[in-house]
């Protein structure tokens, strides 16, 4: 698996997106570009997105894990983490986050939000993103999550074209 270092991820979209907006004119210091970035990708701000990939944060685990393409799979919701935990063991799939709330998803949905069941990290993860064996490995797939979440948002690969900000640079200036 090609390692994907969630915070190195943002960092660097944050500095080419400081970097447009200065050139667009608008002054967007890198930390309101790393809160912007992680706003758009689903966390409250910068430090509740390290707080929850760091596995500090359980209140509220934000929508990272829950993308567009999660309705088009089947899963069951539960507001309450132990009634989760006991239908996923007696219905089998994978435990995930959104905000406050928990779904258990088959391993197709997995695959659609960029980290495949196929991969070693979840036999070091379990099937509980809210209780991993392997926090390294949970690390890893928010990683490859927050990647390819960016490059959907166009954003992996460099900024936005010159003279077309992104609403993250519009939003940050307000």
């Amino acid at each position: 698996m090609e390692h994907h270092d969630p915070f190195d991820s943002m960092k660097r979209y944050a500095k080419r997106l400081a970097k447009q907006a200065s050139e667009d004119g608008i002054d967007l210091k890198h930390r309101e570009a790393l809160a912007q970035i992680a706003k758009q990708i689903g966390f409250n701000g910068w430090s509740h997105a390290v707080h929850v990939i760091e596995g500090k944060e359980t209140q509220d685990y934000g929508t990272l894990l829950y993308g567009a393409a999660g309705a088009t799979y089947p899963n069951i919701w539960e507001a309450d983490l132990a009634r989760a935990r006991a239908i996923r063991q007696d219905h089998g799939g994978i435990l995930l986050p959104y905000k406050t709330q928990f779904l258990i998803v088959e391993p197709s949905y997995l695959a659609a939000h960029d980290m495949p069941a196929e991969l070693p990290e979840w036999q070091l993860v379990g099937r509980d993103w809210t209780d991993p064996q392997d926090m390294a490995a949970r690390t890893r797939l928010y990683g490859l999550r927050v990647a390819g979440h960016l490059a959907r948002l166009g954003q992996v690969d460099g900024p936005p074209k010159r003279g077309t900000p992104s609403a993250a640079i519009t939003n940050a200036a307000r």
